[in-house]
């Protein structure tokens, strides 16, 4: 495939998870924020991974809750706060998605005080 036809192929992939993720489709709002965290076809974007991420996390999207969490843990477009990642990794090990405990562990490896018993 040209370069060009992969240019059209994620102008396609983006038109269509904004048209379902705005109509609330969690899977879409997930891959949205997985686009703009890590710049694929479109301006990296922190903020509007981390909106993505929320809406698809609200929905019970273990992957997107790992990833809130991932985004707090590393202070990535908002001040770095362990307590709200080791929240949405605890969320996300709760609704399956165990690579999160992995998460949960690098924190506590740190070091960090982690109050509300977490």
């Amino acid at each position: 495939m040209s370069l060009a036809g992969n240019d059209r192929w994620m102008g396609w992939t983006l038109t269509l998870y904004q048209q379902s993720a705005t109509q609330g489709y969690a899977p879409a709002q997930f891959q949205l924020g997985i686009m703009y965290d890590f710049g694929k076809g479109v301006q990296q974007d922190y903020v509007k991974a981390m909106n993505w991420y929320q809406k698809a996390a609200d929905q019970g999207i273990a992957g997107a809750q790992n990833n809130l969490g991932f985004i707090y843990a590393k202070g990535k477009g908002v001040p770095q706060d362990y307590i709200q990642a080791m929240k949405w990794y605890m969320l996300a090990v709760n609704n399956g998605f165990t690579p999160a405990m992995q998460n949960m562990q690098n924190i506590k490896q740190l070091g960090v005080a982690v109050e509300n018993g977490i």
